[in-house]
């Protein structure tokens, strides 16, 4: 590559001052050899997109496959600026899943003019976006698979480490996300818009009937999931639970609903606390101890048929964005404690009007034994001779 290369292009310009770069297609005046560079035939760059594809094209030397051109590096790392203007999103073409991920994103603290996404690590503010950072990885890179949100490195010369989904590289925590919308046009407002009033007047796509079932239940099992850390890290236990602890959750929400499985999570973090000061376990034993101590009071509690009462949520742990949008608009499901549906209940129930019930039980205020197995059946007595 030559930079004198490029002077027969910027002759044919206009003025011969003035030269359009190839890849953001943005005219810049020509003042030096050193501010453009001919790639291949009649591929030029300016000295800003030539910084930015270099850094970015370097990684991908070594990937399966071709390497791919320079303006495809650039177009999937969402640089070119007529990107983030895009045609009308299609609310007809998205999933149920997807609806739900994006409007909890924009109600997530978007700015007003829809131009900047916060930092996906955003679960710390109340309420947070997601009941888990896990699930909150997968709400973003989800909707960047989608087309739906655009990831920008926050500095041309940024170091890219990781794998996006579809090929390309970049690192989840120094990015800047976008939502990938018609601003100028006012595209984006009415598809929100649309998509809003859907759920409002409860007008389904036959494909979201077949969807809404397993979003419930991916939710739930996070809400559930993010209870038992919480309970853990307030008796200072601060370990990650083992990925056996999913399936315990998986098989106790086919049984109860999410806020009765929250009682059986406390009867279990109680009684691992108690055998913690008892026979001295550590925390990691106490974490592994986790799944099968639940898995035996959820059995014990469904064969004795305990009369498991529904357990609102501490305060402390704030209902999330995504359980939020999904019970308050999707189903029309409006409880302050959330997850109520046990489930012979899974069943669209019609739109009920706002109640919101605001006295939220704290931590302090939990019974002693928070499950009460059925009274049993009155003994006969014998007969007197």
């Amino acid at each position: 590559m030559r930079f004198t290369q490029a002077t027969s292009i910027i002759d044919h310009q206009i003025g011969a001052r003035t030269v359009t770069c190839t890849v953001c297609d943005k005219p810049h005046v020509y003042m030096s050899r050193a501010d453009f560079e001919r790639v291949s035939g009649s591929t030029v760059l300016c000295a800003d997109c030539r910084l930015r594809i270099r850094t970015l094209k370097s990684p991908l030397s070594t990937a399966a496959g071709p390497t791919p051109t320079y303006r495809q590096v650039y177009q999937a790392c969402h640089l070119r600026a007529s990107d983030a203007v895009p045609p009308l999103i299609h609310p007809e073409r998205l999933s149920l899943k997807q609806v739900v991920w994006y409007l909890s994103l924009m109600g997530a603290g978007v700015t007003d003019d829809y131009a900047h996404i916060p930092p996906w690590r955003t679960f710390l503010p109340t309420p947070p976006l997601t009941p888990t950072i896990a699930y909150g990885e997968e709400l973003f890179l989800g909707l960047a698979a989608a087309s739906l949100i655009v990831v920008c490195p926050k500095s041309p010369i940024q170091p890219v480490l990781n794998l996006q989904p579809d090929g390309f590289p970049f690192v989840m925590h120094d990015v800047h996300w976008h939502p990938r919308v018609g601003i100028r046009e006012g595209a984006f407002h009415a598809a929100i818009a649309q998509l809003q009033e859907w759920l409002a007047i409860g007008y389904w796509k036959p494909h979201w009937e077949r969807e809404w079932r397993m979003l419930g239940q991916e939710i739930m099992i996070d809400e559930c999931w993010a209870y038992v850390s919480y309970l853990l890290r307030t008796h200072g236990v601060d370990e990650t639970l083992p990925a056996k602890t999913f399936a315990t959750l998986e098989y106790g929400l086919t049984l109860f609903a999410a806020n009765q499985l929250f009682r059986l999570i406390w009867r279990t973090v109680k009684y691992l606390m108690d055998m913690r000061q008892q026979k001295a376990m550590t925390d990691l034993h106490v974490i592994n101890s986790v799944p099968g101590s639940l898995q035996r009071t959820i059995t014990l509690a469904h064969d004795q048929r305990w009369q498991i009462y529904g357990y609102d949520r501490p305060a402390a742990l704030p209902r999330s964005i995504v359980s939020t949008v999904f019970f308050n608009q999707v189903l029309h499901h409006r409880d302050d404690s959330g997850l109520m549906l046990t489930p012979a209940q899974w069943s669209r129930p019609p739109i009920l009007p706002y109640v919101v019930r605001v006295n939220a039980r704290k931590t302090s205020d939990l019974p002693a034994d928070p499950t009460t197995p059925a009274p049993s059946a009155p003994k006969r007595k014998k007969p007197q001779k």
